[in-house]
């Protein structure tokens, strides 16, 4: 028998799981989470949450280590253009939990001090260089280079500088005669051979090299935990990635995958396309009130006033804070909302979450769940939060299997494999969302359950401004017949065409949105109030 525990290391707890092939396949064995205690050392939840876990006195094949816990590292990136070398820069340094404090582009014609001078004031932890393409410019990464390792010994910072160079291969001598043996740099591949050309694996390894470097000098008990597991960690986010990249490539439509990871400082989103490394699109996750955000405006009732600011400002004091009170989760789930609403306009500047991003599925994972009393709540404020089009199946990983699948991954990739097929991805519902210029009470849609052989079990007509919950399910001996109205959008490639839902899950059943896009809701606040407490009413909270 074959048994595997991932650990996870994160600011406000610990959590392991253990999977075994007891059963001839992979399965679930053990999951626990252990809260951790301001200022005690790291080793106390982790202990706690390794005991629980831990097959008696069966040894262990073995153990992977992941890591969400530490400061965001404050990240300088250089690059000799910023089409090609920072572009790839930038995506490489989304997976280490990293700030970008400034962005330095050899273009810019910053002289030799000027350029210095520049860097010694971002007082930055990490320096990634990306320096041009193969057989490529040299002089101004050369200069970039000298300026850093003058900065690296004129450090008076308690952990140095991490330097991470990932350019021109022909360089490598020089950097050898600039920085020799100093552990504070790492040397990787060029993660832009070439014009238009990204290879991050190319630089994965240095990039690891200075995480790892930055993490165990700030976290008391790291590398200790290291030598216990006989194993070195890796940031979660580069876990999650390895797996929704898995998805994709399993998924039975031609669509991208989505996942997105809610933690207590950041929201996530990962996005895989086919044939593509997955784009990784961190972004804060922000309790900070602005008079535009109308901090009320998903209440499901009506509050106190100063009730949310006065609540918000406790949560900036206290991000792992959960709410109690059935006020705090009123207000937690409405800010849920608008938070999510600032992570998407962040992504969408970034090129993705447009009109036509549509992915299947969206899969929900991150300790930032916890807030939400039931999965309806929880699935609403996902969808008032994205404003996704088209028709789209919402999943929960409520026990965050994904970072531990995507961390056992390369010891054991059947572990993955057989684990995903196991249930422990809860389906929320397949939502199809109708998008139509029509005032409300008009008909957009109407919906046909329908024997295989052709024979009509079940009709309903949806309203503009409708939500509304089918408890439906679809198996190999039924359909669902989708008839647009002229004017209403689903997705399928023009406002009018409809399609075929063969496949739901049991339980989850059917939810149509058509409340429109962007979401319109009455101007006054007793109306909006009622309107969301109807909403959670339909989904069944």
């Amino acid at each position: 028998m074959q048994n595997y525990i991932c650990l996870e290391v994160a600011n406000c707890e610990a959590r392991a799981w253990l999977f075994d092939d007891r059963a001839g396949h992979f399965e679930l064995r053990g999951f626990a989470c252990e809260k951790a205690v301001p200022n005690q050392p790291l080793s106390e939840s982790v202990q706690k949450a390794l005991a629980q876990v831990k097959p008696g006195n069966l040894p262990l094949t073995g153990y992977a280590l992941t890591l969400s816990a530490g400061k965001l590292i404050r990240t300088v990136l250089i690059g000799a253009s910023s089409d090609y070398s920072l572009k790839a820069a930038k995506a490489l340094a989304s997976a280490f939990y990293t700030q970008i404090v400034d962005v330095l582009n050899l273009q810019e014609g910053l002289s030799v001090v000027e350029q210095l001078e520049r860097l010694l004031r971002t007082d930055a932890d990490l320096f990634v260089v990306a320096g041009g393409i193969e057989e490529g410019a040299e002089k101004p990464v050369l200069a970039a280079l000298d300026n850093l390792r003058v900065m690296l010994k004129a450090h008076n910072r308690a952990i140095p500088p991490q330097i991470v160079y990932l350019g021109n291969s022909r360089l490598k001598d020089e950097t050898d005669r600039a920085f020799g043996k100093d552990s504070n740099f790492h040397l990787g591949g060029n993660i832009c051979p070439s014009l238009g050309t990204q290879d991050l694996g190319a630089g994965m390894t240095a990039m690891l090299a200075a995480f790892r470097r930055i993490r165990r000098a700030e976290l008391q008990g790291l590398s200790e935990l290291e030598a216990q597991l006989n194993c070195q960690f890796i940031p979660v986010l580069l876990a999650e990635a390895r797996m929704v990249r898995f998805v994709r490539q399993i998924n039975t439509v031609e669509k991208d995958a989505l996942l997105i990871s809610f933690e207590p400082r950041i929201s996530t989103a990962f996005i895989s396309q086919r044939e593509k490394a997955a784009v990784i699109l961190p972004e804060a996750w922000a309790y900070q009130a602005k008079d535009k955000d109308e901090p009320e405006r998903f209440n499901s009732m009506l509050l106190e006033k100063g009730a949310n600011l006065a609540y918000l400002s406790n949560k900036q004091m206290h991000p792992g804070f959960t709410p109690v009170t059935v006020e705090d989760q009123i207000i937690e789930q409405s800010w849920f909302r608008i938070a999510l609403r600032q992570c998407r306009k962040a992504w969408q500047k970034a090129g993705y979450f447009e009109e036509n991003f549509m992915p299947e599925p969206v899969i929900l994972t991150g300790s930032s769940l916890g807030a939400f009393g039931s999965h309806a709540q929880l699935l609403l404020a996902v969808m008032d939060g994205l404003e996704l089009h088209g028709i789209t199946t919402y999943v929960l990983d409520e026990k965050g299997v994904m970072t531990a699948l995507g961390a056992l991954a390369p010891l054991n990739p059947m572990i993955a494999v057989q684990v995903l097929g196991c249930g422990l991805l809860q389906n929320l519902g397949t939502v199809v969302t109708v998008n139509s210029p029509q005032k409300a009470g008009q008909p957009v849609l109407e919906l046909e359950l329908r024997h295989k052989f052709g024979a009509q079990i079940q009709k309903q007509q949806i309203l503009k401004s409708e939500l509304k919950y089918l408890d439906l399910e679809v198996n190999t001996e039924q359909k669902i017949l989708l008839h647009p109205a002229e004017d209403a959008d689903l997705g399928l490639g023009a406002p009018g065409i409809g399609g075929t839902l063969n496949r739901l899950s049991k339980g989850s059943g059917l939810i149509v949105d058509a409340r429109g896009r962007p979401l319109e809701m009455p101007k006054d606040e007793r109306a909006r109030a009622a309107v969301v407490a109807n909403w959670l009413s339909e989904l069944g909270s």
